[in-house]
This record gives structure tokens, sequence and C-alpha cells, in this order.
């Protein structure tokens, strides 16, 4: 038989073992910190937006916005974790009860910085090693450090050429890469297949973009939203993009109809090793060719002269779309 001073020495454990396994319980948590931008339709969120954050549909901190930004000083807007059960738990975020489509899992005593973005994006695939891309619009934050932060384990670097000079950015020690500007084509190494999410930017303050290209070769972006929908070489469907002779209008000798640039190339990475590059033209045969560009790839051009190259809505050419003078294949 078990003896009486056994059993109620193994209530006694027991009952103190409970009870501290509650204390410790009751312990608050280190509560998880955020900070960073809001940004509503391409805009800077106005003072005063209220940002929250939620888990499983409640409510569990809010703050507001001032110049665009939430949670300064750092610091002062957390997801408290007072009973010690929010390890692992799925944090949304909301401005004004809009969903920012930002989540993160809860972690005790972290300090994230999460920009929050409601509003269209340009999706860039980026395929295991080389890529040529560009951004169409300005960003309401161009740094680097900001552009490829969602994917920054992904990249070994990115390279801007610029009148005979090449600028890097690492996401471990930055560079001479200081802006990722529109007009601009990149080179970027990818470690893996990922996306580039960019925000589309419709802040109607900001002036258009424009930049000098330089007789030689010059790597450039492909300007704007144009909608034209196509199918690209590795068989991405590319939602913005345009004409070669549209696209490069601003490049034009209006009063002769000659293009100042002689060559136009791309470089695609579809995976598994086919890569490789893609010449361009703007004529075919003495007609406009019907080769585009498109709102995410970079491109090489060739220019004979110096010139302005600018965003274009004018694309007027005569009824026949006759490239006069200009021979081409």
């Amino acid at each position: 038989m078990f003896p009486y001073k056994n059993i109620k020495l193994l209530i006694i454990f027991l009952t103190s073992f409970f009870t501290l396994s509650n204390i410790v319980l009751a312990i608050p948590g280190i509560p998880h910190a955020f900070y960073g931008t809001a940004t509503i339709n391409g805009q800077s969120a106005p003072d005063g937006t209220l940002i929250e954050a939620r888990i499983n549909g409640v409510q569990m901190s809010n703050t507001t916005t001032i110049d665009g930004k939430y949670g300064y000083p750092v610091g002062s807007f957390y997801v408290d974790d007072s009973q010690n059960d929010k390890t692992g738990k799925v944090i949304y975020f909301f401005a004004d009860d809009v969903d920012m489509e930002e989540s993160i899992f809860f972690s005790t005593g972290e300090v994230t910085r999460l920009d929050l973005f409601s509003g269209e994006f340009l999706e860039i695939p980026l395929n295991k090693k080389w890529n040529l891309i560009s951004i169409p619009l300005k960003l309401v934050d161009n740094k680097p450090e900001t552009v490829f932060k969602d994917i920054k384990d992904e990249i070994a670097s990115v390279w801007k050429y610029d009148n005979g000079k090449w600028y890097l950015w690492t996401s471990d020690e930055n560079g001479t890469l200081t802006e990722i500007e529109p007009g601009w084509g990149y080179w970027l190494l990818a470690k893996e297949n990922t996306t580039l999410k960019v925000p589309i930017n419709l802040n109607p303050i900001f002036t258009p973009p424009t930049r000098t290209l330089q007789p030689g070769w010059n790597l450039i972006g492909y300007y704007g939203i144009n909608e034209q929908t196509e199918t690209d070489t590795c068989g991405f469907d590319y939602k913005y993009g345009n004409y070669v002779y549209c696209a490069l209008n601003s490049l034009i000798d209006t009063q002769q109809g000659f293009p100042r640039w002689s060559s136009l190339y791309t470089y695609f990475n579809c995976g598994n090793n086919n890569a490789g590059w893609k010449g361009l033209y703007a004529c075919v045969g003495k007609k406009w060719s019907n080769n585009k560009m498109f709102a995410g790839k970079g491109y090489w051009i060739e220019m004979d002269v110096q010139d302005t190259y600018a965003p274009v809505t004018n694309c007027v050419w005569n009824s026949n779309l006759e490239c006069t003078g200009v021979l081409m294949p």
C-alpha cells in the first residue's frame, strides 16, 4: 500500500508545481515593436492615419502617422505579450481600416522595420544569376535598401552604369549606388529565383523623370505604365510596355525621322541556363517594327549623339508607319 505520508508529499509537490507554473505564465512577455513608413495609393499616409496591429481580427495595438511614418520614436508602437501567449501568432496591419496586406509572426523582443503600402505593385521576375531590370516610375523611397528589402537575402549585388562609371549596392555593405531611379537600367545578380515587387507610385506632385544619355553605350529602363500586355521571351506576362519607336520617341530626330541610336539590346534570363541577348528594332524593312519595351526590363542603347531621354505621350508617324530613310533589316 502507498504510504499516506508519500501521498501527502505528492500532493504538496503537485500543488507547488502548478502554482509555480501559473506564476511563470503570468510573467509578462517582452513585446514585439514595429516602425516604418506608411504609403496609401502611392502617396505618404496623411498625418493622423490610424495604424492597427491585429491578431485573429482583434486589435492588439494602434498608433497614428506623422510625416508618413508610424512607430516613432522606435519602441512607441508594439504588440504586447502580457499573457506570454503571442509567440508564433500572425500579426496583420491596417491603415484606417484598410488591409495593408502585410503580416508577420510575433517574435518576443524583436524590433522590426515594416514599411506599409497599399496600392498596385509591379512584379519583376528574377531568376538565379544575372537579370537586367528597371523601375518605370519615381518611388516614394528610392533607397536600394528600401526597394530590395523584401528580397535582400536573395540578392548578391546591384550595378548601375553611367557615363563610363559603375556604381554598386549590396545588402551587406551598401556601396556607391544610393538611388534606384526610373529611366535607368540595373544589373541584378540573384542568388535564387524570386520576384521583386515594386509599388507603382501615382503621386501627382512628382515631376516627370528625364536623364541625359551620352554618346556610346547607356544602360536604360522603360518609362511609365502604358498598358500593353504581352508575353516576353521567357513566357512572363508583362503588363506595361510600348513599341520601341514610341517608347524612344524622345530620341528620334523629328525633323529627319532618324533614330539617334544605332543599337538596342535587352538581356533575358528564363532560368535553367536559358539566358541571352535579344536585339530590338525600331524598324524592320521600311516599316516601324512590332518590337516592344517593357516596364521592369533593362536595356543597353548605343547613342550616336548626346540626347535627353524622357517619357513620351506622342507617337505620331505617317499613316503607313514608314521609316523614312532608315536602313534596317
